[in-house]
């Protein structure tokens, strides 16, 4: 898989905001409202529904310009919500981890990231969980983790 890395040269995963849901949710009601209490006409009611459903299509598929940075990645390490979690000095290793959720009776995929923290002993582990809202998967993730190390170790 071939890792695209943004104009700063660094690889970011944005989680959308949940703003988004809520207007394409709003579309979608108030065109049901507007076609259930205006149009007689089925030809007309259908051609509302369907307009106003894909609007709200287009309200979720489109960039979200408010959507924060989850996770970057770059050439000093590993960052998550703006703060550096590692750097590839005291990185380790990662991986991706299936969980089953008893819950609802499905499965989520978190990313284990293994590091070292300068003065402390031991290793450290950090669980980073998707939940659905992020533009990346946690392939993706875990490529630009291999990509940005190995290249620098190809540096040093």
């Amino acid at each position: 898989m071939r890792v695209s890395i943004n104009t700063k040269n660094s690889f970011e995963v944005k989680r959308t905001s949940y703003y988004v849901f809520i207007k394409a949710i709003l579309c979608f009601v108030w065109g049901i409202l507007l076609a259930l209490s205006f149009i007689k006409s089925p030809i007309l009611y259908y051609l509302t529904l369907i307009f106003f459903i894909g609007l709200s299509v287009f309200i979720i598929s489109r960039k979200d310009k408010d959507a924060s940075i989850y996770i970057e990645i770059d050439k000093d390490g590993i960052w998550v919500q703006n703060q550096l979690l590692t750097d590839w000095n005291n990185y380790i290793g990662s991986s991706i981890k299936k969980e089953y959720v008893e819950d609802n009776s499905t499965e989520k995929l978190i990313i284990n990231v293994k590091y070292y923290k300068d003065g402390e002993r031991g290793h450290f582990l950090n669980q980073l969980f998707f939940d659905g809202n992020e533009d990346k998967t946690e392939y993706e993730v875990i490529d630009a983790i291999q990509c940005f190390y190995e290249n620098r170790m190809l540096k040093l």
